[in-house]
């Protein structure tokens, strides 16, 4: 009777041990959030810039990569749109000068600092990417040379720069973020911020404005209060981090192991992330959350969770309701985005404005596309000519402006290459025996944020423009997650690894 109670000691001795570390990491990460909200709002310029500099040593020392990169992920799109003041003057994330009228923003400072941390690394980088993305470094010189040719005066050139390095990140956040382990306790430190960001909506549909604004005494440019009647208010927040986290709570409900205590967690999570865009009032970005949850729901049930799903699908109905019921705000803002939803059905009927809501297809695009004509071939590169006609909300558009056909055909075989291969990894019977057949989640992810890049704002070629890093960023910690998943199966030789299928790994939730 002995062994028994050994082997429930060790498994409370693990369980305990993993809550502890849990806790830790989840207290550092608000000690840092919670000095990174007071310097900014109630600190002097010169103190806010010495604490943020003081970052920079702490993160290159740090061996807990996943939480300064999370860190880092939550302060560029904060709930509330906290921190995300640009002008100098502002209560900001610092940005430092330089000699003659250059200048550098903190998010530079930080990825010098894990790029130096990068190349200085001992351990070769293991992506399963690399050679798309060296390919893709290749094309962004050869076309950084076209577009001198083309002339690039002082301005483009300093715009190309901050543009493309962020690009960056697509190696680091793999590097440092590269097994199961540092993916889930990234996650699991990001996941509480989507909760917190509809809070911070329904703030703003009771105010009319963001945090953000509220501390630093200024007021948005229109309110973005909620009215009975009205027409939908378009306050969002944190949009990158709730689609990287919901596409994380369907892989791990997809998942053969369990690796959150319970379920009912990732539905909260996926719940909250639906509720919070959808009452964004931004078409392209619901139509595409619905196509993800409809995939993943019908994908889940064919894996035999119909009976979790239907729990699922009744406690969400049921709190919507409640939510509905108890906050009249929600329900306003709820009905005018249905309204404004629906007016796709107008586009369906050959409507091109959706009844004069939509200007991207019969003003912006047109507008493009007119220049896009006079260089259709090669397009024109990162040129004023390319900086003084962009608009970054017409995506296919903008990108046949910056790289013309050429560099369009290679961009989106490049972006369904990733999904291919990842379907591959997906279907692979190694990975199927250690993850069953959840990385097809992430192949959903590509094609809704595909979706968003063509309906709602350019998310995909090698200038995005507005939340460039933001959105770098969460491909970055996309492509961590499924080069980490990938690398827990095969070996260095590409061979698959022995391990028992299903088994529950240590770092896991007890």
């Amino acid at each position: 009777m002995a062994v028994p109670n050994i082997a429930l000691s060790k498994q409370e001795k693990t369980a305990a041990t993993t809550s502890k570390l849990w806790e830790f990491d989840l207290i550092q990460l608000a000690v840092l959030l919670a000095v990174t909200f007071f310097s900014v709002y109630y600190t002097p310029p010169v103190v806010n810039k010495f604490v943020f500099l003081a970052f920079l040593p702490l993160a290159y020392r740090s061996n807990k990569d996943f939480l300064w990169l999370a860190w880092f992920f939550i302060i560029i799109d904060a709930p509330g749109r906290l921190f995300s003041a640009t002008a100098a003057d502002d209560l900001r994330i610092p940005l430092y000068s330089l000699a003659g009228g250059v200048s550098l923003e903190f998010s530079e400072l930080f990825l010098f600092t894990y790029l130096l941390k990068f190349f200085i690394a001992k351990p070769p980088l293991k992506f399963v990417f690399k050679p798309a993305f060296k390919v893709f470094g290749i094309v962004i010189l050869l076309f950084l040379f076209y577009s001198l040719l083309l002339g690039m005066g002082a301005g483009s050139i300093v715009d190309a720069v901050k543009y493309l390095l962020p690009w960056g990140w697509v190696v680091i956040v793999p590097y440092f973020v590269d097994s199961p382990e540092k993916v889930f306790k990234a996650t699991r430190l990001l996941l509480p911020i989507v909760f917190l960001a509809l809070i911070s909506q329904i703030y703003v549909f009771t105010t009319g404005q963001y945090w953000d604004y509220v501390l630093r005494g200024a007021e948005f440019r229109f309110s973005l209060a909620v009215e009975e009647g009205g027409r939908a208010s378009r306050a969002s927040a944190s949009v990158y981090i709730i689609l990287f986290c919901l596409i994380q709570a369907l892989f791990y409900l997809a998942s053969d192991k369990k690796m959150f205590k319970s379920d009912n967690y990732l539905a909260a999570v996926v719940f909250c992330s639906a509720v919070s865009i959808f009452l964004s009032a931004t078409r392209g970005w619901t139509l595409a959350f619905g196509f993800l949850i409809f995939c993943s729901v019908f994908y889940l049930s064919k894996g035999g969770k119909s009976k979790k799903l239907l729990n699922l699908g009744i406690a969400s109905a049921v709190i919507l309701y409640i939510l509905q019921w108890s906050v009249p705000l929600v329900q306003y803002q709820f009905e005018a985005a249905l309204e404004r939803f629906s007016t796709l059905l107008l586009l369906a009927d050959g409507d091109v404005t959706a009844g004069g809501t939509l200007e991207r297809l019969d003003v912006r695009g047109k507008l493009v596309m007119k220049r896009f004509n006079i260089s259709p071939i090669i397009g024109w590169g990162f040129s004023d000519g390319y900086f003084d006609h962009a608009d970054a909300h017409v995506g296919q558009q903008n990108i046949l402006l910056n790289v013309g056909l050429v560099g369009f055909i290679y961009l989106n075989i490049l972006y369904f290459y990733f999904c291919i291969k990842t379907w591959l990894y997906a279907r692979a019977k190694a990975i199927q025996q250690q993850w069953g057949r959840a990385l097809t989640i992430y192949v959903f992810g590509f094609l809704i944020i595909f979706l968003i890049h063509g309906s709602s704002s350019q998310f995909w070629g090698f200038i995005m423009h507005f939340d460039q890093t933001d959105k770098i960023m969460t491909y970055s910690f996309i492509f961590a997650a499924i080069n980490a998943l990938v690398l827990s199966v095969y070996d260095d030789e590409g061979q698959a690894q022995k391990a028992q299928p299903n088994s529950q790994p240590a770092y896991a939730e007890q």
